[in-house]
């Protein structure tokens, strides 16, 4: 079941989540699944497109997605996963410049991923 708890307990060592199917389905539910696994445009162009950047890309947004989820499922309990959010946005902006992204776009990139991940829920 979705928990705070259930989220913490997901949240890699790095302060990513796990992009498996497991993971998706449980934080946006069965049906909206498939949509949760398409990579935005933002996102996809990023890189020389070789697998382990691939790879990190699904991670980015399966992070994005949980963040968001956090914020929008779990609002009220702020207190509860802020610092599980800090980690998990630090995780991305640096993912984020790591796959070439210049600093000075990385806030913008990831409101705008963020604003793609809350369409979701």
């Amino acid at each position: 079941t979705l928990s705070i708890e259930s989220i913490a307990r997901a949240q890699n060592f790095d302060g990513s989540f796990p992009c498996d199917d497991n993971h998706l389905r449980l934080i946006v539910g069965a049906d909206r699944l498939s949509k949760a696994r398409e990579l935005p445009p933002t996102l996809k162009q990023l890189g020389a497109g070789s697998n382990a950047q691939d790879a990190t890309k699904k991670l980015i947004w399966a992070t994005m997605i949980t963040f968001v989820c956090l914020q929008k499922k779990f609002g009220t309990e702020k207190d509860s996963w802020e610092m599980l959010v800090e980690k998990a946005k630090e995780y991305i902006e640096k993912e984020l410049i790591d796959l070439g992204l210049e600093e000075s776009i990385v806030a913008k990139t990831v409101n705008e991923l963020e604003s793609v991940a809350s369409a979701l829920f």
